[in-house]
């Protein structure tokens, strides 16, 4: 079960002057107006105190109100994962190509689940490997309720995983509705090592009544060599150690990889399950559709899976790259989730900074960035002026509010640029070496925002080329994948 417990943030406070509800947040500087249960509700707020201890059977929407709190930086939270009480019987899917031996690996871990006995079906989907699956794998340890499905064309894992929840085992078909059909699914790869608490956690999680679907750790199976370290600490697919709310807008957890995901069989069937088709790039799609369609998604690192990430570069720039295509594609399904990739303020403080580096008197060009960086955060000097009262913030405060958004602005201006431009910057550099200055700053902003995100145990040099090599494959596959669908629509026209 999940537990939550929610406590003001060390910099926060509530006020009630002049019978007006607030919470005021002194770091990120916001003042928030709640009406008088909002405010009650956060008085009585305790931390290490489980919310349902003091406002038993909340909803999805105060729980969601505290969430989005947090996600403000007004709110701390806790987040434990208690044992589920009663775990329900799943079934786990299992796409696999190719090799036998990481599959094999995979159902090994799977027998010796900590899960109660008879209640976990496993489903081998076989995409059309050149060599029979079954076949190769060979004889494994008793008590897995194993059931093998070979397509006869490879269809990709998207696909491949709705085969094997959309095809019903000889029980089911034979009685439909029987009581032996499973209220949530598990997805695992074949090249995964799961834990043996993993369907515990995930069962834990789902038996929350908010969950709709969850998802655990992706660490290294291999942490060797330069390339297994860094995949082990900066992979898209390894979501941290801190548990939260996944697929919010403004979140920094922004889906759960379909290696170790876990959802509801009627919120999987609502949503359509992935989409067909798709190779990369279906378990973003899949989340934000879940959420979209006013699911709840949770991210918990203790149900691990140990990935056996690509630890050859050309194996590994070849799956950012192709990565990087799959943008395109989310881009076109769901527009309304990628924001403009240029921002004003933080390109004229990056010029601002270039300047000053190019300038012989570096000083003066400090001071006109840092006042740049200042206008870069007008915006929220001006939210905060137009919600001020006779307790309104100090000027100061206000002005150092504005240059700390201003330069979280312009570092994440820099980590953009690098992800999705940085393959595109190498001939302009070659063609006009005056921007020399400004390509390294810009790679430097975005390389030190992306280790302050991720804060990875990483020598330089190790970050460095792992995150160069990801940045140029990924901005090289965005800019293939941009290509070919304006070549498409040119055809369709």
């Amino acid at each position: 079960m999940l537990e939550r417990c929610y406590a003001l943030s060390p910099r926060s406070r509530l006020d009630s002057t002049g019978g007006t509800y607030r919470l005021r947040c002194e770091h990120p500087l916001q003042t928030i107006t709640l009406n008088e249960s909002a405010w009650r509700l956060l008085a009585a707020l305790q931390p290490g105190v489980p919310l349902d201890t003091l406002a038993a059977g909340a909803g999805a929407d105060v729980v969601a109100f505290l969430d989005g709190l947090v996600l403000r930086g007004a709110l701390q939270a806790e987040y434990r994962l208690l044992p589920a009480h009663d775990p329900a019987p799943v079934d786990v899917v299992v796409p696999a190509f190719g090799d036998p031996a990481p599959l094999r690996r995979c159902l090994e871990a799977l027998a010796a689940q900590h899960y109660p006995a008879g209640h976990v079906r496993v489903t081998v989907v076989d995409d059309a490997s050149p060599q029979a699956l079954q076949a190769a794998v060979g004889a494994l340890p008793e008590g897995l309720m194993l059931r093998w499905l070979r397509l006869p064309h490879n269809v990709g894992p998207a696909s491949a995983r709705n085969a094997g929840v959309l095809t019903p085992w000889p029980e089911e078909a034979s009685t439909p509705g029987s009581p032996t059909s499973r209220s949530w699914l598990a997805f695992v790869d074949a090249d995964c090592v799961p834990v043996q608490d993993w369907l515990a956690g995930l069962a834990a999680l789902l038996e929350d009544p908010l969950v709709a679907a969850a998802g655990g750790a992706v660490r290294g199976l291999t942490r060797q060599g330069l390339l297994g370290r860094y995949e082990d600490a900066c992979s898209s697919l390894y979501l941290g150690e801190r548990p939260g709310p996944v697929a919010l807008p403004d979140g920094a957890l922004a889906y759960l990889p379909s290696c170790n995901l876990a959802v509801r069989r009627d919120a999987f069937q609502q949503v359509g399950g992935f989409r067909e088709g798709w190779r990369f790039g279906e378990d973003v799609d899949l989340c934000w559709r879940l959420y979209a369609a006013g699911h709840s998604l949770f991210y918990h690192p203790a149900p691990a899976v140990a990935h056996e990430h690509r630890t050859r570069w050309g194996a590994f720039l070849q799956r950012r790259r192709m990565y990087g295509r799959s943008e395109a594609a989310l881009r076109r399904a769901h527009p309304g989730r990628f924001g403009s990739l240029l921002q004003p303020g933080p390109m004229v403080a990056l010029a601002a900074a270039v300047l000053a580096l190019w300038s012989r008197r570096p000083a003066a060009w400090g001071l006109v960035a840092a006042a740049l960086l200042g206008l870069a955060g007008l915006p929220l000097l001006r939210r905060l002026r137009a919600g001020a009262d006779e307790a309104a913030w100090p000027l100061r405060m206000l002005i150092g509010a504005g240059v700390r958004r201003g330069a979280a602005q312009l570092v994440q201006q820099a980590r953009r640029l690098n992800r999705q431009l940085l393959v595109a910057w190498l001939p302009v550099l070659a063609l006009v070496p005056a921007l020399l200055p400004l390509g390294a700053v810009v790679f430097a902003l975005g390389a030190l925002g992306e280790w302050l995100a991720r804060r990875p145990a990483l020598g330089p040099g190790s970050y460095l080329a792992g995150y160069a090599g990801e940045c140029l494959a990924y901005s090289l596959g965005r800019v293939e994948g941009l290509v070919l669908q304006t070549w498409h629509r040119m055809r369709g026209r």
